[in-house]
Formats: structure tokens, sequence, C-alpha cells
């Protein structure tokens, strides 16, 4: 059995505490999505901008395994770029 420990707080402190985990996170976020496009990775706003797909469909070419992509903590997706470019290009319509 784990020992537990009763912290008491004042809520003032809650909230200044909460705040600054909170500016970790975006902090954290920001770098990775940073790394995440050096490394060839882009944001879903950006893929659905790149492709002209819906959410919904990146969704499902990601469930497919027809697209990489990579999540941090389950919330923002990113998609590897040369994939979307190799979808784009295997969808090419020459006119």
């Amino acid at each position: 059995m784990e020992k537990q420990i009763l912290i008491v707080i004042d809520e003032a402190k809650l909230g200044a505490l909460i705040s600054k985990v909170d500016g970790l996170q975006i902090l954290v976020e920001r770098i990775l999505s940073e790394h995440n496009n050096q490394s060839g990775y882009v944001t879903e706003a950006r893929a659905k901008e790149i492709t002209g797909l819906s959410k919904s469909t990146l969704y499902k070419l990601r469930k497919n395994f027809k697209i990489g992509s990579s999540s941090f903590g389950g919330r923002d997706v990113y998609y590897k770029l040369s994939d979307l470019e190799a979808l784009l290009k295997e969808n090419e319509r020459h006119l």
C-alpha cells in the first residue's frame, strides 16, 4: 500500500501553481511543435491547409495507415509532411 500525504495549500497559491503548470504545458507543446516542424511533421491545421482535406478525412487516412502521424499527450496531432506530399502526388491529375 502506498503512503498517502495530505497537503494543505491556500487557494491563491494553488491557482498560481496551476497557472505555472499550464504555462509549462504550453511551452512543452510549442517546443514539440517546433521540433516536429523541423523534423518533417506539421500540425493538423497545417495539414488541412496543405491538402485541403477535412479533419475527419485526415483522421481516416491516419487510422488506415495511409499517412504517418504523431501526437503529444493525446492532444495535438502532427502529420508526416512527406506522407502528405506523397498523397497529393498520388492523387495528382494532369489536365
